[in-house]
């Protein structure tokens, strides 16, 4: 039985105002809010039937803030349970350092890798403008025109592999190359497959990840016609 009016004052003011805030996630605010009704004198199953809930997950949820208080009621992570394996046990193998770990990737012709920081330090101002300027030129855009993304990605990993490729965001048609290296003669090799991807267009804006320039046709014995790459 939980008693009614559990919540001091202050304790009572934060949760009603979680439970208002429609700026808080909603799990959140309903767990405060279910609170709240308890210090009300609403008992679980009635708490629950609100909330479409069995009582057992308002008790847990009682229980969460009594031990964790706000913090402890913004809690979502779902952890599951051990793994009924264990190489120890089965193959008298233990891998107990993350050395142990990593040298197990290198038996799997795997690679480890630390996980690189992205900086947040971007420029909205670049990235408003290129959007109000890609969306403008897809609005203006001719029916002999087309516009792809391109990129590279390698894998380290056992044969080295390299992929050129692009895409159209609009259609979803792709080109994909696998080449030696990524360099000049990859994007050429990328450039001849997206011109066969689109014959009869008369123009086809390319857009890399990085860097900026302009691909005229004369620059490439193959192509007849100009190609942009912004």
């Amino acid at each position: 039985m939980i008693r009614a009016e559990f919540l001091s004052p202050a304790e009572r003011v934060e949760l009603t105002g979680l439970a208002r805030n429609g700026l808080v996630e909603h799990r959140l605010a309903r767990r405060a809010n279910a609170l709240v009704l308890l210090d009300r004198g609403m008992n679980c199953a009635e708490v629950s039937l609100v909330f479409l809930l069995d009582d057992d997950t308002v008790r847990r949820w009682f229980r969460l803030y009594r031990e964790g208080g706000i913090e402890g009621l913004s809690g979502f992570s779902y952890e599951g349970s051990a793994c009924n394996l264990s190489i120890e046990q089965a193959f008298s193998i233990t891998y107990q350092s993350r050395s142990g770990l990593v040298t197990l990737l290198h038996r799997l012709g795997m690679a480890h890798r630390k996980p690189q920081a992205v900086s947040q330090k971007l420029d909205v101002a670049k990235q408003k403008a290129f959007i109000e300027a890609y969306d403008t030129l897809l609005n203006g855009l001719p029916d002999d025109e087309a516009v792809m993304f391109a990129d590279a990605a390698s894998d380290p990993c056992r044969e080295r592999m390299n992929i050129h490729g692009a895409i159209d965001l609009e259609t979803g048609q792709t080109r994909m190359c696998e080449v030696v290296t990524v360099d000049a003669m990859s994007g050429i090799a990328l450039l001849t497959s997206i011109e066969a991807l689109y014959p009869a267009k008369r123009l086809i804006h390319v857009f890399p990840a990085i860097g900026s320039k302009k691909v005229v046709a004369g620059g490439v014995p193959s192509f007849d016609r100009e190609w942009w790459v912004w």
